[in-house]
């Protein structure tokens, strides 16, 4: 074992002073060539905050957003509309919020009273800009949200219903046949 970690140490001292010439000058470039890109093609960043982290039908979720510019860590310039989509279990958008957004801040509500089923939904939020990038910088969270409950005020029975998922895998098979 000590034998192949000297063998491994010798072998990377070699290679390392075989590069010391052209390190530093490859590595000036690659940090001017990112920061030149981070300029003409800054990215956004968007980070929401719930009031909960599970709801009810019929409850509403309250939220707040914060825009930022990836490149300076400081409240967005780049856009004025936030995106922020409830989506149902299997990928369907149930509502979709424009908020407006000022000084990288904006807020917004999101009632439960419309759903039809209870399941466990992404809360999900983007400004438009941000889809020229892929889909890893669109802010997602997935939130349960339970039945209501039987009686009011009795939230210890905390219950998602599979009714929803076998009317849909039953649509599904009714149309695939």
């Amino acid at each position: 074992r000590i034998y192949a970690l000297t063998v491994i140490g010798l072998v990377l001292s070699l290679t390392l002073h075989g590069q010391t010439d052209t390190a530093p000058g490859r590595l000036k470039r690659f940090v001017s060539n990112v920061a030149t890109f981070n300029h003409l093609f800054p990215q956004e960043k968007v980070f929401v905050h719930t009031d909960n982290t599970g709801y009810f039908i019929g409850e509403t979720i309250w939220f707040e957003a914060y825009v930022l510019r990836a490149d300076k860590a400081a409240p967005t310039d780049i856009s004025s509309v936030l995106y922020v989509e409830l989506v149902d279990p299997f990928g369907e958008v149930a509502q979709t919020h424009k908020i407006k957004i000022e000084n990288g801040r904006g807020g917004g509500q999101i009632s439960l009273d419309r759903l039809r089923a209870d399941g466990f939904y992404e809360l999900r939020a983007y400004t438009r800009y941000m889809t020229n990038w892929d889909a890893e910088g669109v802010f997602s969270r997935v939130i349960p949200i339970f039945a209501q409950p039987e009686s009011e005020g009795d939230y210890d029975n905390l219950h998602i219903t599979q009714a929803f998922v076998h009317s849909r895998s039953e649509a599904t098979l009714q149309a695939d046949s």
